[in-house]
């Protein structure tokens, strides 16, 4: 039987995360959406402890559980989406950190925590994007949310490879969305890897614990339009009775909260079921992505159509929401990746790799 019980201390990372989120991401998300994010709330993101959760202990970091950083990531995606991914650097790394050699590693942290404000992201290349050659990788990829990205992972079908910002060519785009984040056109142009890995295992893990974080973040900004939206249709009154009260905005605000509760519950299940690397996990991060994705397009649509003409202003932020999370859809491979992965690893009664990676050991 599943169950998800917080522990005291991990309650009170939850809560520091759900102010922090109420009380300087949401306040100042327009700001972020046009100038970016300043020097100081990536030094207070980090003081706060959140920079390093995935990092391993050895090398420093907090290392905390991955059902927890899921319940964080929701509350700073409910404030904002677009900053959430540009304070996650480390976080996307965690299995990449735990199998990379000590030097490597530490090159990489390092970095981070000298320059919070370096960005680190992740990509889907496919074999009709990327070509890998002997040695060194040529593909472009159309968008990543990163204006100048300092370090770039990228899928291959079952090969990872890290290169560095300066072995690649970025071209700053616009995006409809994310903008906090920033975005870039980026060209592999015979780009050499500073690390590189064939373990099919640890792909697959990996690439399962970033869909997971994306789906929080899709839950976490699913909510927040939820909450918008019903605010906004319990104080609105149409024919003498608010608008929340008529048929057909009530079955809409009903279908929204369904969704979000099975969305959440299923990347909980699958955060655990990951964590514990049980049999079907990596079937199960992919179904709970695409299950977020399906809720949050849905429910950031309708909080727009709900609010009527009102919801395409600028001066309420379904508008924005909705727009992030069509970028957010879009990341690390999409719905056709996860559909794709579903359908592999789902497809027996659990077509998973048949070694689990190495436990960690302390240095």
């Amino acid at each position: 039987m599943f169950q998800f019980a917080l522990e005291p201390e991990e309650r009170l990372i939850v809560d520091t995360a759900r102010t922090f989120a109420r009380e300087v991401l949401r306040p100042r998300h327009r700001q972020h959406e046009q100038q970016g994010l300043p020097a100081e709330l990536f030094a207070e993101y980090r003081n706060l402890g959140f920079a390093e959760m995935a990092v391993p202990t050895r090398y420093g970091g907090t290392q905390i559980g991955l059902p927890t950083r899921v319940l964080v990531l929701e509350e700073l995606a409910w404030a904002d989406a677009g900053a959430t991914l540009a304070l996650q650097a480390l976080d996307w790394l965690g299995p990449v950190l735990e199998s990379m050699a000590a030097v490597d590693a530490q090159e990489v942290i390092a970095d981070a925590r000298t320059h919070p404000e370096h960005r680190i992201v992740c990509a889907d290349g496919t074999a009709q994007v990327v070509q890998i050659g002997q040695h060194h990788f040529t593909g472009d990829l159309p968008y990543v949310p990163a204006t100048n990205p300092k370090w770039l992972l990228i899928r291959c079908d079952q090969l990872l490879a890290l290169f560095r910002g300066d072995s690649l060519r970025c071209t700053q785009v616009d995006a409809a969305g994310l903008s906090a984040a920033g975005g870039a056109q980026v060209v592999l142009e015979g780009s050499r890897a500073r690390w590189q890995s064939l373990d099919s295992t640890l792909t697959a893990y990996t690439w399962a614990q970033i869909r997971i974080t994306l789906a929080a973040m899709l839950v976490g900004m699913a909510r927040a339009a939820l909450e918008y939206a019903i605010d906004y249709t319990t104080t609105r009154f149409v024919f003498g009775r608010p608008v929340a009260q008529h048929q057909a905005p009530a079955f809409t605000l009903a279908e929204m909260r369904m969704l979000i509760e099975a969305a959440r519950l299923a990347t909980w299940c699958a955060a655990k079921r990951l964590e514990e690397r049980k049999p079907g996990s990596l079937a199960t991060a992919a179904y709970a992505y695409l299950e977020a994705v399906e809720c949050a397009l849905f429910c950031t649509r309708e909080a727009v159509q709900l609010l009527g003409g009102h919801g395409f202003l600028r001066d309420h932020p379904v508008e924005k929401w909705m727009r992030d999370a069509r970028a957010l859809s879009l990341l690390c491979g999409g719905r056709d990746s996860a559909a794709d992965d579903v359908n592999v690893w789902g497809a027996a009664k659990w077509l998973e790799p048949a070694h689990e990676p190495p436990p960690a050991t302390e240095a």
